[in-house]
């Protein structure tokens, strides 16, 4: 007999939330001082740089760039960076999976977007979250990195800021890595939208406008007439996804489903 939903979810949530607690715990007690790798770009971190002016042969930041303007717009501090990620980037959560044995599983692994695609997407996981919140802490001037929650596919930023803000008073004279958690936001679970559910009297369950035609989309050039693809399966049916959505089961506050 399967345990209620609630035990399975408390066996999913204990743990993670004992873990939490271990990781800020010895967050706060890790003064390293940190070095010039967490300030660097990587491969999920980027943003355009241009020629210093003033400096030859050195680079700075450049001031048209999407994620140096929203950090700029931001004052370049570290709570109003933070509160945006938090309050402007979706975060999947967990999804109840019956495919995965009746298990809470997250949307993806791994990460899959990076900064810039965090940011464009409006939505992330835990890694692509991290990812975008470290972009503009280190455009900030601001060290910070990722750290791995031991046994579970999630990551946290920590970030090297004055530990005396904490008590109402800074003048920088203490400073350590602060534990940041951007995807941990306040959802509620609601009852999802099933798409292809059935009585029984048709055989193929998917909607009218939802099929998917593979040779189709190798064959068929974009609108440039290139034949090249630039979007994967998955990305296109996405879009397909979305524009059914929206024309079918409109959301009732206007924006996209």
């Amino acid at each position: 007999m399967k345990d209620p939903k609630y035990i399975r979810i408390l066996r999913f949530i204990i743990p993670l939330l004992l873990l939490t607690i271990l990781s800020i715990t010895s967050a706060f007690g890790s003064t390293n001082e940190p070095g010039e790798e967490y300030l660097a770009q990587t491969m999920e971190c980027k943003w355009a740089t241009i020629d210093d002016p003033e400096n030859p042969g050195q680079e700075i930041n450049d001031p048209e760039d999407d994620l140096v303007v929203l950090a700029a717009s931001l004052d370049n501090d570290p709570v109003k960076i933070y509160n945006w990620v938090y309050k402007n980037i979706y975060s999947p959560q967990f999804i109840y999976s019956k495919l995965e044995g009746g298990s809470w599983i997250y949307d993806y692994t791994k990460s899959r977007l990076g900064a810039r695609g965090a940011y464009l997407a409006k939505r992330g996981n835990s890694w692509d979250q991290s990812s975008l919140l470290i972009a503009l802490l280190r455009i900030s001037n601001i060290p910070a990195r990722y750290v791995q929650l031991d046994s579970y596919d999630l990551v946290y930023v920590e970030a090297w800021l004055d530990l005396d803000d904490y008590h109402g008073i800074s003048d920088g004279s203490q400073k350590g890595w602060v534990p940041i958690f951007p995807w941990l936001k306040e959802n509620n679970l609601i009852e999802g939208l099933d798409l292809f559910e059935t009585d029984g009297s048709v055989t193929d369950p998917v909607p009218a406008g939802l099929e998917f035609d593979f040779e189709d989309y190798l064959s068929s050039p974009d609108e440039n007439g290139n034949v090249i693809k630039y979007e994967t399966t998955l990305e296109r049916y996405e879009e397909k996804l979305q524009d059914f959505l929206n024309t079918n089961h409109p959301c009732p506050s206007g924006k996209p489903a």
